[in-house]
């Protein structure tokens, strides 16, 4: 009875054992002898030496004969391979101790062997985890210094780029300014003396001159913004002083093409906490664009009015052009993007005002979207903030103006 409760928990457990005499061969076997040789299991082990069954005591014959002597208590083998009988691969736990027989007082080795196969493969797959993410991990680090250098390869050309466009302005700016200059005295102590077509030519090279001089002023604009050397200066200004100096050189364009700009503000709007100079440009390059936009003898209006929080003014510039195609939105604001209908209408410019005007804009704290819907127009809207918030304004307060 005792021996068939032994055999049940044997195979419940699934632990099989050996008992071997002090010259290291087997006397006995328990349990199922798969789990202590594997599949090519001998028919018969007894009398044969533990050394010839297990490979794996090979090497150890100090130890074994320290077990034999009491000197140590065991020696463990973790997940060890062993094939069954359908060729599934399973993993056994060792044991190896010294015992004395307590009838006869001799001594002999125990050798005690557990199925783990469950904890071995959880552990197998764990270490194949481990090792995937090392290499991942690997993988990363190289990517990552591949992505460092190719950061400081590209900051390295930016800077490049960013120095070559300055000094090349630069050095096309002067003798520009000059040749400018002398046109304009030309034109205001010689054209009496020139004839109307003479006149005309001198017309020409001015403009050119001008949108030469544009250009060259965008581009050293974008050099400085691209290096982070643009630098503001920021005092309260009032938003109408900028509205109007902008309005004043905007006048001649608007009125050679018959173009009308129409003008909403609030009548006691606060001051603007920015770079007069700057937002000046900023209302420039959006009416410039709305301008370029809007057909000949059209409207532009000019909104502004206080945002809801009364931190910011909002600025909204609006055209009657064909509104912006969709492919053009992803790219709208990035330098030297012109859109398929700029390129198909012929107009001027090096694509940077709307990149520098979103640049001016966000060093100013403020934000800049705008609303288009294909043949309708567009409307763009920057926010400026404030030196206080402006209480209790609304509609009321608006008055028109039209240029």
């Amino acid at each position: 009875m005792h021996s068939l409760i032994t055999q049940l928990i044997l195979s419940e457990q699934m632990i099989a054992y050996a008992l071997a005499d002090a010259a290291g061969c087997v006397q006995s076997v328990y349990g199922d002898p798969q789990i202590l040789w594997g599949r090519d299991n001998p028919m018969n082990v007894i009398g044969q030496s533990l050394l010839a069954l297990l490979p794996e005591l090979v090497g150890s014959e100090e130890a074994t004969h320290a077990l034999l002597a009491g000197e140590i208590e065991h020696l463990r083998f973790e997940l060890l391979n062993r094939e069954d009988s359908q060729g599934n691969t399973r993993y056994v736990t060792l044991v190896l101790r010294g015992y004395r027989d307590p009838d006869t007082a001799a001594r002999g080795l125990l050798l005690l062997a557990q199925d783990v196969t469950e904890y071995g493969m959880a552990q197998q797959e764990l270490l194949q985890r481990h090792n995937e993410l090392h290499l991942l991990q690997q993988r990363l680090e190289r990517q990552n210094l591949e992505l460092a250098a190719s950061n400081t390869e590209l900051r390295l050309m930016n800077e490049i780029r960013s120095s070559f466009i300055s000094v090349a302005a630069h050095e096309l700016r002067t003798p520009l300014t000059a040749i400018y200059g002398f046109l304009e005295l030309l034109q205001d102590t010689g054209a009496e003396n020139l004839t109307a077509q003479q006149n005309e030519h001198l017309g020409w090279i001015e403009a050119s001159t001008q949108r030469l001089l544009v250009t060259l002023n965008e581009l050293l604009d974008a050099a400085r913004i691209d290096s982070d050397r643009l630098e503001l200066v920021l005092r309260p200004t009032p938003i109408h002083a900028i509205v109007d100096d902008a309005m004043l050189e905007f006048e001649p364009r608007l009125a050679a093409h018959g173009q009308q700009l129409e003008v909403e503000m609030a009548t006691d709007l606060p001051a603007a906490l920015c770079d007069p100079a700057r937002i000046e440009q900023v209302v420039g390059h959006l009416l410039s664009n709305a301008s370029k936009f809007t057909p000949d003898g059209g409207t532009l209006t000019l909104a502004v009015h206080p945002t809801a929080s009364g931190e910011f003014l909002r600025l909204s510039v609006s055209d009657q052009g064909h509104g912006i195609e969709q492919q053009a939105e992803a790219h709208l604001f990035e330098r030297f993007y012109r859109g398929a209908q700029v390129r198909k209408n012929g107009t001027t410019g090096a694509g940077l005002g709307l990149y520098i005007t979103r640049s001016l804009v966000e060093l100013h704290g403020g934000e800049i979207w705008y609303e288009s819907r294909p043949g309708q127009g567009s409307t763009f809207h920057v926010t400026v903030p404030v030196v206080t918030p402006a209480p209790g304004l609304g509609l009321g307060h608006c008055a028109g103006q039209t240029l």
